[in-house]
């Protein structure tokens, strides 16, 4: 009996051999050769890479066969819109995003926003993860884009009708600007709306607050009740937990940390729950460091091959990540050093490690 259509090995083995065999790299949809339905298997990578899933190790494995091609563009697949997305970074660096863009067909906008809502669910892959990280001025911040596109919304009902006093059905922009002037309320009576919000708010002609309270204690005691359960006080942003935005009121307090205004009493009882993080982006980094150190204590060297994995972790998609935001001026200094430590490390990559 044949291995399974899509382990990769085995297919990848036997489209070697059909390479050998005949000389290219594209049999027939109907194809069965080598114990496999190898044009299935073909056909199934393609997709893959369509949809943003392929590793960039085995993409390259696959470019590098005689005659290999994607076949047609498919319009509106993940990587068409994440290319598209790229070439609109690239022509315009300055590029707002917190209104509707739509090119061949996708709302470039909408899409981004997607994504991030897909990594706060932890839906993405690794491979995706990276592959959005390294597009110019990429932010997994959906509150941010949320934020600029409900204010710009809000300014724009303003001109229109003199006033920020926004019923619950109004919309701006193609926005439901009254849905998200309703839970920028909700979030200041829950002592969730940053200072600076706040502010941007309260300066608006015609703009009321209701009531105002303090849930804190709240928060807190979702958090307790969260960590009894899952084991951490890390829950993902979307969460909601017995009717209370626990995910959200994580985020804030994180920001209120970095600004200086939690204190210190707040900050040690937060510390004192199991998988407390403050910046769980700093522990992503530092995992992919942790690998590469992995690999260098192995190898004697800190460069891993594109296609290299450790486990699951795509380390040398990492790396290439690494280089690319150093070579864009977004890499901070103290971790380029630290990189630049480990032995073997070079900022440019040969054919093998680019």
């Amino acid at each position: 009996m044949g291995a399974p259509a899509d382990d990769w090995e085995s297919g990848f083995r036997a489209l070697t051999k059909f390479v050998e065999l005949k000389g290219h790299a594209g049999p027939a949809g109907r194809v069965h050769a080598f114990g496999i339905d190898l044009g299935g298997w073909v056909a199934r990578r393609r997709i893959a890479y369509w949809d943003g899933t392929l590793s960039a190790g085995e993409v390259d494995l696959l470019e590098n066969l005689p005659s290999w091609t994607w076949g047609k563009p498919r319009r509106k697949s993940w990587r068409a819109a994440l290319s598209a997305l790229s070439d609109e970074l690239a022509a315009r660096p300055n590029l707002d995003l917190s209104s509707t863009l739509v090119i061949d067909g996708i709302d470039l906008v909408a899409w981004a926003n997607a994504q991030r809502t897909a990594h706060q669910n932890g839906e993405l892959t690794d491979t995706q993860i990276l592959m959005l990280e390294a597009l110019p001025a990429w932010t997994w911040d959906n509150d941010t884009v949320r934020w600029e596109t409900g204010l710009s919304a809000l300014e724009t009902y303003l001109r229109e009708h003199d006033t920020a006093d926004v019923p619950r059905t109004a919309r701006a922009n193609g926005f439901d600007v009254g849905k998200w002037v309703f839970r920028c309320r909700e979030e200041y009576r829950a002592g969730t709306l940053p200072p600076d919000r706040i502010a941007e708010l309260t300066k608006l002609p015609g703009w009321r607050w209701g009531r105002e309270s303090d849930t804190w204690i709240q928060g807190v005691s979702a958090l307790e009740a969260y960590t009894t359960i899952h084991g951490t006080a890390a829950p993902r942003q979307s969460e909601i937990f017995d009717g209370f935005s626990l995910g959200q009121w994580v985020h804030h307090r994180r920001r209120d940390y970095k600004t200086g205004a939690l204190t210190i009493e707040k900050i040690a009882t937060l510390e004192s729950l199991p998988g407390w993080d403050w910046d769980p982006f700093e522990s992503r980094w530092e995992r992919g460091f942790s690998v590469l150190t992995q690999f260098v204590a192995r190898s004697g060297h800190a460069r891993p091959p594109r296609s290299a994995v450790t486990g699951t972790y795509p380390l040398g998609e990492w790396v290439s990540t690494q280089r690319k935001h150093h070579h864009r001026g977004v890499l901070s200094a103290a971790r380029a050093a630290r990189l630049e430590q480990l032995p073997g490390w070079r900022w440019i990559g040969d054919e093998q490690h680019e």
